[in-house]
């Protein structure tokens, strides 16, 4: 007794503790910490969740299982997650519509799949909750199992290593002024992440400039003596890694410069005293001295170094000098710097140009070639030898023009404004280059090249047009200003600055020209087109046929006819039947029905004419159609019964051009030709007919035959004589017919009642079948045969001798092999 209340306390404490979970058969959500419907006293189950990882990757998709440590009939399951997408689910299973729980969707599984989607990264740690059900599959809560698991994983976050930079310097090592510093580097990452986001911070004396931060500084930046240097830390994006300081540089003096070093005289004469200029710079700002040294036929003149001039008196004819100049800031010095050579002339005195124009009547326009003008005189009287003569446009030398004279026109355009320059020589030297006014070149007003009225006929049938060609040499863009129509020599009002003219506004025997006036904006030009006089239109005839034409009824097409000119038309026509003109048709209006035939082809020409003139002939050519033929099955056997012959007729089928027509059977066993077809239908049958025309056009029609079960011979008996002989009857269960009667597949006997006696010339076993026939078949399935043993009657014969036994027997053979074959020739009925 104590141990049944203590086993009975025991299981109520344990019935108290017991987790409870509620479920549906069809799966229910939001329950994954178990519910309070199934607690029926059944040991708990351990709920299970596998394929987690042990830290998830972002965006990544797990596949992950469900079950329980039991087996039940019936089971369900709630599993929740607070991130990620829930998704795929298995068999018997379903996912919310948010995708943050599964459940099951029927209760005959006691494990599920469902697909796990992992957030994006940073999402942090993700909780699963899953709770199951082991139901007892009595549709009660009675005996049911639960069991919950709770599991959180957090994200695979990989660590990234901090880049590094190595073999840092500045280049150039030595740099001066002039020079911009570039930090250089090897940039370094552990995991090969691009360079992102370094910085780079440059020290002047080891004071930091904020304002420079990028990996050159500017030369501008820098000044001589200053100590420069730069600290760089590495970065990758996500991490910085340790600065790194270059070796400093100090700036160094740059050297002065000099540049464009220029003798003054390009032509100097043995009497002429040689200067130069040029330019000096030093970037640095430093003061600086020069040095001049002069070299005479490529030959240093160390006499004359530091000279400013160089005095005519060292100079003769037919020396060649140039002047080179160094500069120094006393700490560094330029190079040498030479300037152009020039050649010491005689002591012949020049010409010179007294007057110098360009020669005009008044405006330059772009059309107009320019000339040069002018004069010149030699104070020696020498005789002027040469000239050269260059052109400038807007105060550029237009090296394509050099020695041009005149300058055509088709270099010159609107607008631009020109000089002539000049110069002559006496054959020892040349004079100073003179140089004339300038002119404006002025806008030339455009070209009306062609001028003239166009139509497709000059009739009333078309519009009549007025077009031009134009050129502008300036290339301004060109407009129609004005037009002036005239009909018949009087100006049209109406019709002002219109390019065209409607048709309607033509007549016969008008005369219209047109006068049009061309602007380019800034000039006009006018131009008169040629009259031109509206021709006669000639008239037109136009073919319809009508649509599909046979040979059965008249060919009668609808002719056309029009003018434009509303005068009265007349027309004549021609037919051609594949090609061959019919005489007899000429001016019909169509062809009889008698002369048409399938695929011919009638082509039809009609001549127009008006009062003044005869139009282009008309032809237009119709083919006359085929008529395709129509198939038709007559079925000719007044009954279908399976297993007898059935008579099918094409000969009711009909072509309308009377063409012949051939016939082809098809069916599923087979094809056939004719007319006529037999077939023994067994089942329904479905037959096809395809007729074809002497064009090779086809028609197809088909029947179906559906036999049904025929008359047949039946309660067939043979009963055998005394005699030998056979008697025969029979009953038939359809329409009067004859019977052939067969003994061992030889025709005996035909007969028109049900009964027939036979004697058969011979013992044994002999076959019968009777076979019905009338007009119309000759029965098949109708047969009925039988077989019946026949004995002969023993003849008893009285003594005789051998010899006399042997002739009787030998003439009894005889007479019985001729009552067989008799018998075997019979007649068989039709």
């Amino acid at each position: 007794m104590r141990t049944s209340v203590l086993v009975m306390t025991l299981l109520l404490l344990l019935a108290g503790h017991v987790e409870v979970v509620d479920g549906k058969k069809n799966g229910k959500f939001n329950s994954s910490s178990g519910c309070g419907c199934h607690s029926g006293g059944a040991p708990s189950v351990t709920a299970s969740l596998t394929g987690l990882p042990n830290a998830y990757v972002a965006s990544t998709t797990y596949s992950l299982s469900i079950g329980m440590s039991s087996s039940p009939s019936t089971g369900g399951f709630n599993l929740a997650v607070n991130a990620g997408i829930l998704s795929n689910p298995g068999s018997d299973a379903q996912v919310s519509s948010n995708g943050l729980q599964a459940t099951h969707s029927g209760p005959n599984s006691h494990s599920w799949t469902v697909d796990w989607t992992s957030p994006s990264s940073g999402s942090g740690s993700i909780q699963f909750n899953l709770a199951t059900v082991s139901g007892n599959g009595q549709s009660n809560t009675g005996g049911d199992g639960t069991g919950t698991l709770s599991t959180s994983i957090g994200e695979d976050v990989p660590s990234n290593t901090a880049p590094s930079a190595t073999d840092l310097t500045l280049q150039p090592s030595v740099p001066t002024t002039s020079d911009d510093l570039m930090a250089s580097y090897t940039f370094v990452d552990a995991e090969g992440d691009g360079e992102s986001g370094t910085s780079f911070a440059w020290h002047l004396n080891d004071t930091l400039v904020p304002s420079q931060t990028n990996s050159i500084l500017p030369s501008s930046a820098t000044s001589k003596t200053q100590s420069w240097k730069v600290v760089v830390t590495p970065s990758d994006g996500a991490n910085t890694g340790s600065a790194v300081e270059s070796v400093p540089v100090t700036i160094s003096n740059s050297p002065p410069t000099a540049s464009n070093v220029q003798l003054n005289e390009l032509e100097p004469s043995s009497s002429t005293n040689l200067t130069f200029t040029y330019d000096g710079e030093d970037p640095d700002g430093d003061d600086y001295t020069t040095e001049v040294r002069w070299h005479l036929n490529g030959q240093a003149v160390p006499e004359l170094n530091n000279a400013t001039v160089l005095p005519s008196l060292a100079t003769r004819s037919g020396d060649i000098w140039e002047v080179q100049v160094r500069l120094s800031d006393g700490e560094n010095a330029s190079p040498w710097t030479a300037s152009n050579n020039v050649t010491i002339a005689s002591g012949n005195a020049a010409p010179i140009i007294t007057q110098v124009n360009i020669a005009s009547t008044g405006t330059v326009l772009t059309t107009d070639n320019l000339l040069l003008n002018w004069t010149s005189e030699d104070g020696d009287g020498d005789e002027i030898t040469a000239h050269e003569v260059i052109w400038v446009a807007n105060g550029q030398t237009i090296s394509a023009s050099e020695g041009m004279n005149p300058l055509v026109s088709t270099m010159t355009a609107k607008g631009e404004s020109w000089q002539g320059l000049v110069r002559v020589s006496d054959g020892t030297s040349w004079s100073v280059w003179a140089t004339s006014s300038s002119v404006i070149i002025e806008n030339t007003a455009p070209s009306i090249l062609t001028a003239e009225l166009n139509s497709s006929t000059f009739t009333v049938k078309h519009a009549l047009h007025l077009q031009y060609s134009t050129v502008d040499v300036d290339n301004d863009s060109v407009e129609v200003t004005e037009v002036v129509w005239t009909k018949n020599g009087v100006e049209q009002t109406a019709l002002h600055d219109e390019m065209s003219i409607d048709p309607t506004l033509l007549t016969k025997g008008d005369t219209w020209s047109a006068m049009m006036t061309l602007s380019d904006g800034t000039s006009e030009s006018s131009s008169t087109s040629s009259t031109i006089t509206i021709l006669n239109a000639l008239p037109e005839v136009d073919i319809i046929w009508s649509e599909n034409i046979t040979s059965i009824e008249d060919l009668t097409p609808e002719i056309r006819t029009a003018d434009a000119d509303n005068d009265a038309v007349e027309f004549s026509t021609s037919w051609y039947k594949n090609g061959f003109r019919d005489a007899s048709l000429d001016n019909a209006s169509q062809v009889p029905a008698t002369k048409l035939a399938p695929g011919q082809t009638w082509t039809l020409i009609v001549q127009a004419s008006d009062e003044e003139a005869t139009a282009a002939l008309v032809e237009s050519t119709h083919l006359i159609a085929n008529m395709p033929p129509v198939a038709s099955i007559v079925v000719a056997s007044s009954q279908t019964w399976a297993g007898e012959r059935v008579s099918l007729s094409a000969e009711s089928s009909s072509d309308l051009d009377g063409d012949s027509l051939t016939y082809t059977w098809s069916w599923n066993e087979g094809t056939a030709s004719g007319s006529m077809l037999v077939l023994i239908p067994l089942n329904e049958m479905t037959v096809t007919l395809t007729v074809t025309d002497d064009s090779g056009t086809t028609h197809s029609t088909n029947i179906t035959l559906q036999p049904t079960i025929g008359p047949k011979v039946n309660a067939l008996e043979l009963t055998a004589r005394d005699d030998g002989g056979i008697d025969l009857s029979w009953s038939w269960n359809g329409d009067d017919v004859s019977y052939n009667i067969l003994r061992n597949g030889e025709l005996i006997a035909s007969v028109n009642e049900t009964s027939y006696r036979d004697s058969p010339p011979m013992s044994g076993v002999n076959h019968y079948m009777i076979q019905p026939y009338d007009d119309e078949r000759t029965y098949l399935a109708a047969v009925n045969e039988a077989n019946v043993d026949v004995l002969m009657p023993e003849v008893e014969t009285p003594e005789a001798s051998a010899a006399a036994g042997y002739g009787i027997g030998a003439a009894l053979l005889l007479v019985s092999i001729f009552m067989f074959n008799r018998t075997m020739r019979g007649g068989r009925a039709q």
